[in-house]
């Protein structure tokens, strides 16, 4: 007979070994159980979300320019800003740009009619410089009457209206320039044009101004013994806009002595 401590299996005699308790739980390990493991979580990190391309757009008229869309920086968008405020006073600009930083490809869509060359110029100049390449899409584009206008103020700026000095009598050099600025007129005889009339620095401030205004007098009164029926306004500005500042030189006082042209 075996004791109370053996178990007997098949004639044959084996020690009973009782389960160990768990240190921790104090609960039996079974021996046969597989083993358990704990399973460290991985974290996953989610992708950066994609930014979308940003697309602003410049509309410019002779009332004022709209600044609009997506820019991705704030330097680009102080680019724009800029370049509306060279042309156009504050009261005059729209902003309405936003910045999405780091958002590309950036493009920019510049459009409108304009009756002045010289905003058209600037304008265009300044969107240039942004480097944009084909991101650019620059539709400005000149109005009938202001192509007619740069087309006069190209001819007075190659061929000037040279006065005997110190007066308002044009000298005959100049006729050919009078009589090639009669033909431009009068092929546009529906437009309304400002000849205004500048000096140098030299001499004082109301000589200056008063011998601006009988020189755009000279002009118009020659133009339209020519044949011309524009609606035509003569106005001296003295030495109020100098082109070069200072004109300590000849050659800088003859580019501030000037007839220019204005639509109206």
């Amino acid at each position: 007979m075996a004791d109370d401590g053996d178990v007997a299996f098949g004639g044959m005699v084996g020690i009973a070994v009782a389960a160990e308790p768990d240190e921790a739980t104090g609960e039996e390990l079974d021996e046969d159980a597989a083993p358990t493991t704990t399973e460290t979580p991985t974290t996953t990190e989610a992708p950066a979300a994609a930014v979308d391309a940003a697309a602003a757009t410049v509309t410019a008229s002779s009332d004022g320019i709209v600044l609009a869309g997506t820019v991705p920086s704030e330097d680009i968008a102080t680019s724009l800003r800029a370049a509306a405020a060279d042309q156009y006073p504050e009261d005059q600009i729209d902003d309405q740009l936003e910045v999405v930083e780091g958002a590309e490809p950036f493009t920019l869509t510049v459009s409108g009619t304009l009756d002045d060359a010289v905003v058209v110029d600037g304008l265009t100049a300044s969107f240039d410089a942004l480097g944009l390449g084909t991101g650019l899409s620059n539709e400005l584009a000149l109005s009938e009457g202001g192509a007619a206008v740069a087309e006069l103020n190209d001819l007075f700026a190659l061929e000037p209206i040279q006065f005997e000095t110190g007066t308002a009598t044009i000298v005959a050099d100049s006729l050919p320039t009078l009589a090639a600025a009669t033909e431009i007129l009068l092929a546009n005889p529906d437009l309304a044009v400002e000849v205004g009339g500048h000096t140098d620095s030299r001499g004082n401030d109301e000589g200056n101004l008063a011998l601006s205004q009988l020189r755009a007098d000279a002009v118009v009164a020659a133009l339209q013994d020519g044949g011309v029926t524009n609606d035509l306004t003569a106005v001296g500005y003295g030495e109020t806009d100098l082109k070069e500042d200072p004109d300590d030189t000849a050659e800088k006082q003859q580019a501030n002595r000037r007839i220019e042209f204005k639509l109206l």
